[in-house]
């Protein structure tokens, strides 16, 4: 479930108690796991961002490789932040991330993505005119071979849109939404660190329900790289994954008297 003792460390973050939010607009968590190949892209692509009242915080998941030194090539951006720690998975390193936040927003960016250069000055204008807790936006599905072709729109949302997303018309991941920072502090929500399967949907599930608007956005800002990827679970260790997944889905909907409506 979700990490409950996480809770009082925002309590005792002199920048989450003392320090006014909106001097930082977005801040972008970048969790990054022996992606040498791919870091310095993915790190040029946020710190290059029209929008420049941002913060990136860079998540050195226990890398093995040389993805930390090239990190620290970046050090001198004041913009960025570094955290290494000990490998603990995706949900882990995103946790730790969001345990640093100082923005209005927050806006998560995998290690061997990237961003288009006006991607999150658009999403933050259109989050601002809205007053949005959370912006959604399309992505583009890019090989890095040249061939690059676009997520499915959003033409069959309804007005309900944590229907949509456990109907699957909105995507699970949390790397095409920017969120409001206060939807994560005021409501205690962080990511689910004991399963690697539909983790970011079980975030999602809780964010949606707490969220009072959310927009979307008509535009693709952010390349999802389809890489080799090597299978280190079994398939019985999927399935139980799908299982607790389930589980905890009945679960947070049964704490927002939601069951019966959406079971």
């Amino acid at each position: 479930m979700i990490i409950q003792n996480y809770f009082t460390h925002f309590l005792e973050m002199e920048c989450f108690m003392g320090q006014d939010l909106r001097a930082i607009k977005i801040s972008v968590i970048i969790p990054a796991f022996n992606l040498s190949n791919y870091i310095e892209r993915c790190l040029e692509s946020a710190l290059g961002q029209t929008l420049n009242d941002i913060e990136v915080i860079v998540v050195n998941d226990g890398s093995t490789d040389d993805t930390l030194e090239k990190i620290k090539n970046y050090s001198n951006d004041e913009r960025l932040i570094i955290i290494s720690k000990q490998n603990g998975g995706l949900s882990s390193a995103r946790n730790a991330g969001l345990l640093k936040v100082r923005g209005e927003f927050i806006f998560h960016l995998d290690g061997d993505d990237f961003l288009e250069r006006n991607g999150l000055e658009i999403m933050y204008e259109e989050g601002k005119k809205h007053n949005a807790d959370i912006v959604l936006m399309n992505a583009m599905i890019d090989d890095d071979k040249g061939n690059i072709s676009q997520m499915k729109g959003f033409d069959c949302l309804t007005n309900d849109h944590l229907q949509d997303l456990l109907l699957e018309k909105i995507s699970a991941n949390v790397w095409t939404k920017l969120y409001k920072t206060s939807l994560y502090h005021q409501n205690n929500i962080f990511h689910e660190k004991n399963i690697s399967l539909g983790e970011d949907l079980l975030a999602n599930i809780l964010l949606f329900i707490c969220s009072k608007k959310i927009v979307t956005i008509d535009g693709a800002f952010l390349h999802y790289i389809i890489r080799p990827t090597s299978i280190t679970k079994t398939y019985n260790e999927k399935m139980l994954d799908v299982f607790s997944m389930v589980d905890i889905i009945k679960n947070y909907l049964q704490k927002y008297n939601l069951l019966e409506k959406y079971k």
